[in-house]
């Protein structure tokens, strides 16, 4: 298969170790399906984030005023930092995940079935930290998920992958209310109480 990555028009397939280097974390940043494989399970979770500022070029005291600030900014107490993965819960991580991301300043943030692992309260909480981080903080979201009731609230444009293959696109409330595609049909019916509307609309 081939295929390309451009940010702000720049290619990333193929760019130098060093390149990528600059813009993991920095620029493009994500939080995974399982939060827990995250975060290695011998550190104390600040101790992970510092360790990643750090490596973006902050000092040390810089990198823990900036992650405490971040831990505040999605609603959790900078005293969890002390602690070590299994000690949070799966929706505790999740948000340690984003509060990285608000740290480091991403433009972009990479979400691959970010609440399939948390129960539906949790849930929520994340979708709508995700919500604040698009329309208060101007980040954009990649969100790859299976719940299309979820993609239809929360994206703007949604591209229907089969078999690893894009079969239909376009802003979501044009998908949703008039999909070409038999599969997409396919994914809409398995929704029943879906509205046939995208964002704002």
């Amino acid at each position: 298969m081939t295929g390309s990555v451009r940010l702000d028009g720049r290619e990333l397939i193929g760019m130098p170790e060093t390149g990528l280097r600059a813009i993991r974390g920095r620029r493009i940043a994500a939080i995974f399906q399982s939060p827990a494989l995250a975060f290695n399970p011998v550190f104390r979770v600040g101790s992970i984030v510092s360790r990643t500022l750090r490596q973006h070029g902050l000092s040390g005291p810089e990198a823990r005023e900036r992650a405490d600030a971040a831990m505040r900014s999605v609603l959790l107490s900078p005293e969890l930092l002390r602690r070590y993965p299994a000690q949070l819960s799966g929706g505790q991580l999740q948000r340690v995940a984003i509060a990285l991301a608000l740290a480091l300043r991403a433009e972009v943030l990479l979400a691959d079935e970010p609440t399939s692992a948390l129960d539906v309260t949790v849930q929520a909480e994340v979708l709508e930290l995700v919500r604040e981080l698009r329309d208060d903080r101007g980040m954009a979201i990649v969100f790859v998920s299976h719940d299309l009731a979820v993609i239809a609230e929360l994206c703007d444009r949604v591209a229907i992958m089969r078999s690893g293959e894009v079969v239909e696109q376009g802003p979501t409330g044009q998908v949703i209310a008039a999909p070409r595609h038999d599969y997409t049909r396919e994914l809409l019916a398995a929704v029943p109480k879906l509205a046939a509307q995208g964002p704002g609309e």
